[in-house]
């Protein structure tokens, strides 16, 4: 498929980090969690696809001539850290790699534009994922481990892939700078899933702790997407004033 950008990289954070041998893990160090083990299975197959070779790794930034990507990804993931974590024994459960997963194609999407085909593959994927972790969720459900705790669980993980505070100020803030510009595409992408804050084309009330978080995510693609143009026409401006 030629050059691909894409929207991974990392080193293991400490947030995940445990002892080689804990709670999670045989006297050899292997996984011994069966919902984990499940996790590994999971991992396994996505890594498989066809097209995971471009999450497998860490993005090369350097390679592929991605300067502008650490300034739209905040917090690289991909398939190989999260099967150096779950080998490791670094996650204290599921919904943890669950996290991570979504992050790994949550960042493609977001620094890719939707037409780009690593956006597409990563989409697909993320719902390839998304089925086969409704099946361990279900089954989680039904083993010895309380079904409340593990959605509870869940929820407290799932928490981190939305928006804080920090990140909704910026996000309104660069909507802002954006608006006169791409008012259009604002609006059109608030009104799919929030009709009701915006009233026409001309007027929008937007708070952004009501907004749901597919959509402010949605927006933050967009912010990134004009960033990376910002910084194509700059480069260009700048070669063509250096000839």
């Amino acid at each position: 498929m030629g050059k691909q950008k894409r929207a991974q990289p990392t080193s293991d954070s400490s947030s995940h980090k445990k002892s080689k041998i804990d709670g999670n893990a045989n006297a050899d160090g292997s996984v011994c969690d069966p919902a984990l083990k499940k996790c590994a299975v999971i991992l396994g197959k996505l890594m498989k696809h066809k097209y995971a070779w471009i999450f497998n790794e860490p993005v090369d930034v350097q390679c592929l001539g991605l300067y502008d990507y650490y300034s739209v990804i905040r917090q690289p993931m991909d398939l190989g850290t999260i099967k150096t974590r779950l080998d490791k024994n670094r996650y204290s459960s599921p919904a943890e790699f669950a996290h991570d997963v979504r992050l790994t194609f949550r960042n493609a999407m977001t620094y890719n534009d939707r037409a780009h085909e690593v956006h597409i593959i990563a989409r697909q994927l993320l719902n390839m994922f998304e089925k086969q972790w409704s099946a361990v969720k279900a089954r989680l459900a039904k083993s010895s481990r309380p079904a409340a705790a593990a959605e509870e669980e869940e929820e407290e993980v799932q928490k981190s892939d939305e928006m804080t505070f920090e990140q909704k100020y910026t996000l309104m803030n660069n909507l802002e700078i954006l608006l006169s510009e791409k008012l259009e595409s604002i609006v059109e992408i608030i009104r799919k899933r929030n009709p009701q804050l915006v009233q026409n084309n001309e007027q929008i009330e937007v708070d952004l702790d009501v907004v749901d978080t597919e959509t402010l995510w949605e927006l933050e693609r967009l912010v990134a997407d004009c960033n990376k143009n910002l910084a194509k026409e700059r480069k260009v401006a700048s070669e063509e004033s250096s000839q």
